[in-house]
Formats: C-alpha cells, sequence, structure tokens
C-alpha cells in the first residue's frame, strides 16, 4: 500500500468516518513521501496515482464527515437560541434588580445620616482623611460665612446646634477637604 492507509473505525463512525494514519513506510523510499523526494526507479506512475486516488477518496469521506457532524450542530441551534433568551431574561431581572437598589440608596434608604453636627461633621472629615484636624469651631464659622449650607435648630436661641444636611459633607468629601468656597445667595 501506499504511505497513507484509511481504514475505518468501528467505534466511531458516527462521529468521524475515517482515521488516517502514517504507514511504517512513510519517509522510505517506497512511500508517497520518499517518491516525490527521490523518484526511485522501478516505482510507476500507477503506484503513485493509486496513492493519490486512496487519499482522494479519504479526503471525501472527510468531507462527508463534516458536513454530518455541521448538520448535526445546526439541529442543536434552537435549544442554543432557547438558553441564550432566558440568559437575557434573567440579565434583564438582574439589572431591575441594581437599578432598584440604586434607586433605593439614591432616595434615602441607605443607612448614612441624613444630617451632621459641627461636631460630627469635624470628626467625619477627620476620620474619612480630609483634614489633619478640623475643629467644630471651624466648621461654624465655614456656616457663618455661608461656605456651608446649613441651619440652626432654634434660629431664636444663638447657642443652638447647627444641622449641616449631608449633600453639603458630600460635596465637601468630594472637594477632598478644601476650604469650600463662599455660596451665593
Amino acid at each position: 500500500m501506499g504511505a497513507i492507509m484509511a481504514r475505518q473505525q468501528p467505534r466511531a463512525l458516527s462521529k468521524n468516518n475515517l482515521v488516517c494514519e502514517a504507514a511504517p513506510g512513510a519517509g522510505n523510499p517506497g512511500s508517497v513521501a520518499g517518491l516525490l523526494r527521490d523518484s526511485e526507479p522501478g516505482v510507476t506512475n500507477q503506484t503513485l496515482a493509486s496513492d493519490w486516488t486512496s487519499i482522494s477518496r479519504a479526503l471525501e469521506e472527510i468531507k462527508d464527515a463534516t458536513v454530518a457532524t455541521v448538520t448535526n450542530v445546526t439541529a442543536y441551534l434552537p435549544k442554543i437560541l432557547n438558553g441564550i433568551d432566558h440568559l437575557t431574561n434573567g440579565l434583564g431581572q438582574v439589572n431591575r434588580m441594581v437599578a432598584e437598589f440604586a434607586s433605593g440608596a439614591i432616595n434615602g434608604h441607605n443607612e448614612g445620616p441624613t444630617h451632621y453636627t459641627t461636631t460630627f461633621f469635624a470628626k467625619q472629615a477627620v476620620k474619612d482623611g480630609l483634614r489633619d484636624k478640623l475643629s467644630a469651631r471651624t466648621v461654624q464659622k465655614w456656616l457663618r460665612e455661608g461656605r456651608l449650607r446649613g441651619e440652626k435648630i432654634d434660629p431664636e436661641d444663638p447657642q443652638s446646634e447647627w444641622r449641616i444636611p449631608a449633600e453639603e459633607y458630600l460635596a465637601f468629601k468630594r472637594s477632598g477637604g478644601l476650604t469650600p468656597p463662599k455660596h451665593e445667595g
């Protein structure tokens, strides 16, 4: 026989109809590779033609097996598409849940304070690393100067504690702890 032999593999008929392997004489003067390399005397074109015919038949059978495999894969496409639809629906549900969570956090359903006292504002700024030190008196000064927005709990009492909205602290935090500019109005 030639350098490449085709044989049926009984267990794998449904998937691959053939297995090609190198013959023991591959690389020898009588093999196809040897024929192409050496053109040894005594080997006729008929031998070379029969080897190529065997190879051609083997390639046709492989092509047919590939077509059958593609046909089998396309049979699973509806199941694959159905699975993609289920994933898309699941991702949509997750997206809605994340949006609900985010809107709840934005609308005040979080655990943070809604207002700060001057003392808490100063301590929180130091704790968050915005300033090395910050006193309640400095925060009160910023409130009087209009650098921070806030209101007294009892506007008639000069000793009354200030209430600073949480949004003011967040703005102070976003600025990196810089002295706030004066607000207009």
